[in-house]
C-alpha cells in the first residue's frame, strides 16, 4: 500500500538543495503553519534536521493568526539561506520569487491543491504528481516522505521516529482513510506514539 516517494515530483531535487544547504551549514528557516498538520510537519522537519546535524542553524517562524504558507505577517530575514514550508505555500508564487530574488532557496513540502506552477520553490505536492495516487495524504505525510527519500541518500534511519506526527496530522487534517497509505500510516504512527 506504500506508494514509492520516487513518485512525488521534485523530490530528488529537493533532497539535492536541501544536503548543499547541510554540506553548507546554512541557515535554515521553517514556516510553522497554524493547524495541527502545520505543527506536525513543522516538528517532522525540524527534528529530522536536528537529528542530522544536533547545532544546525534553525529559525522558525509562527504566523499571528490562522495564515497560511508566506502570508504578509512573517518576514523572513535576507540571512536564511534555505527556506522549508511544510503543508502549505505551494500557491505562494510572487512571495516565492521575492524571496529566490535575495538568493533564498525554498523547498515547500505541500499537499493542497494548487491554481498555478511556483517555478521560484522547489514544490514537492501529491496533489501536482500524476504518479503519485495518493491524494489523501496530509502534510506531515509528504513531510515524512521527504525525510525517507533523505534517509536513502544519506545511508540514515531518522524518519521513522515520526510515523506518529504522522498519524496526528493525517487525523486532524480529516484525511480519507479509504485510501490505503494514508490508513496504513495512522495505524503505524499509532503504534509508535513519542
Amino acid at each position: 500500500n506504500i506508494i514509492p516517494y520516487e513518485n512525488l515530483n521534485n523530490i530528488n531535487i529537493a533532497v539535492e538543495c536541501f544536503n548543499k544547504h547541510i554540506e553548507n551549514n546554512s541557515k535554515i528557516g521553517i514556516i510553522i503553519d497554524c493547524d495541527c498538520d502545520g505543527l506536525c510537519s513543522s516538528a517532522i522537519i525540524y527534528k529530522y534536521i536536528c537529528d542530522i546535524v544536533p547545532f544546525a542553524d534553525i529559525q522558525y517562524f509562527i504566523h499571528k493568526g490562522k495564515q497560511h504558507g508566506l502570508s504578509y505577517d512573517i518576514e523572513i530575514p535576507d540571512d536564511i539561506q534555505l527556506l522549508i514550508i511544510p503543508d502549505a505555500g505551494s500557491n505562494d508564487s510572487e512571495q516565492c520569487k521575492a524571496l529566490k530574488e535575495k538568493g533564498i532557496d525554498i523547498i515547500i513540502l505541500d499537499h493542497h491543491i494548487c491554481d498555478k506552477k511556483n517555478p521560484y520553490a522547489i514544490v514537492v505536492n501529491n496533489q501536482l504528481s500524476d504518479n503519485y495516487s495518493n491524494k489523501d495524504f496530509c502534510g506531515a505525510g509528504i513531510t515524512y516522505k521527504f525525510c525517507k527519500a533523505l534517509d536513502e541518500e544519506n545511508w540514515t534511519e531518522y524518519a521513522d521516529k515520526y510515523l506518529d506526527l504522522v498519524a496526528l496530522g493525517n487525523i486532524a487534517d480529516c484525511m480519507d482513510i479509504r485510501s490505503y497509505e494514508t490508513k496504513y500510516y495512522i495505524n503505524e504512527g499509532l503504534k509508535n506514539i513519542n
